[in-house]
């Protein structure tokens, strides 16, 4: 397969950011539509018209996990920038084993996706593109690992006996999303209970419901993050034209 230049990488950021011009919404991403969202690769960012990148980067050497103070906005999230060691992080695969995430694949680069569960129709159908895409992925070297709230049972049931090409991790207690700084929170009790009823998931000991803002992380070899991709609008997932040249990108470093 022939690699894409950096600069036809970066061509493509530039277009996607032009074309996502317009006035950003605000909402909390817990079923309601926002507008705002966030490219990131190769150590260049392009933020959506309307959306700070205040709200989307901290500085050099900040974790992800701001103390339990979640946000309640998913545009108010920070996820890890680039050059950014991965978070020491356990997750649980299928069978309920647990998975340290920086140990799985050593030496490997690695691309993590988070979800926000089975019970997502546009989480399932960005997981049905990413399938068509595995073997693409692999031949450039890289692993993946997709991680949503999903309990192990429920990661079980939505394979439905079937295998994957990718490792399916449970972040169940939101760690992961802590850690990543993707994790934004739901305190509106009746809103809670609707949520928790209809995906599964647990909330936290005060009553929150915990998402993962839905995004993509590619790190190295040394699990450094090498690229990252972060849309506060759960409707819209990175486009597999430009996975892939991120993807082939981090393959060459």
């Amino acid at each position: 397969m022939k690699k894409l230049p950096l600069q036809m990488i970066l061509v493509v950021l530039l277009i996607i950011a032009a074309a996502s011009n317009g006035a950003a919404g605000v909402n909390d991403a817990a079923g309601l539509h926002d507008d705002s969202g966030l490219h990131e690769a190769s150590g260049v960012s392009v933020g959506s018209p309307g959306v700070s990148n205040d709200a989307f980067y901290m500085p050099d050497g900040h974790t992800g996990d701001s103390g339990g103070r979640l946000p309640t906005d998913a545009a108010a999230v920070h996820p890890l920038i680039i050059g950014t060691d991965m978070p020491e992080v356990t997750l649980r695969t299928i069978s309920g084993e647990p998975a340290a995430l920086r140990e799985m694949y050593p030496d490997t680069p690695v691309m993590v996706i988070f979800y926000r569960g089975g019970w997502c129709p546009f989480c399932s159908r960005h997981l049905a593109e990413l399938a068509t895409m595995v073997e693409d992925i692999h031949e450039l070297g890289l692993e993946i690992v997709a991680v949503s709230p999903d309990s192990p049972d429920q990661l079980r049931e939505s394979l439905g006996g079937h295998d994957t090409d990718y490792t399916l991790l449970s972040d169940a207690d939101r760690t992961a999303a802590r850690r990543f700084g993707i994790a934004f929170q739901v305190t509106d009790p009746e809103r809670v209970s609707e949520l928790a009823d209809r995906t599964g998931h647990t909330t936290t000991p005060e009553g929150n419901y915990i998402f993962p803002v839905p995004a993509v992380f590619i790190l190295d070899s040394d699990k450094v993050i090498r690229f990252q991709y972060v849309d506060p609008d759960y409707t819209r997932r990175i486009s597999g034209d430009l996975l892939m040249a991120a993807a082939e990108y981090v393959s060459g470093l």
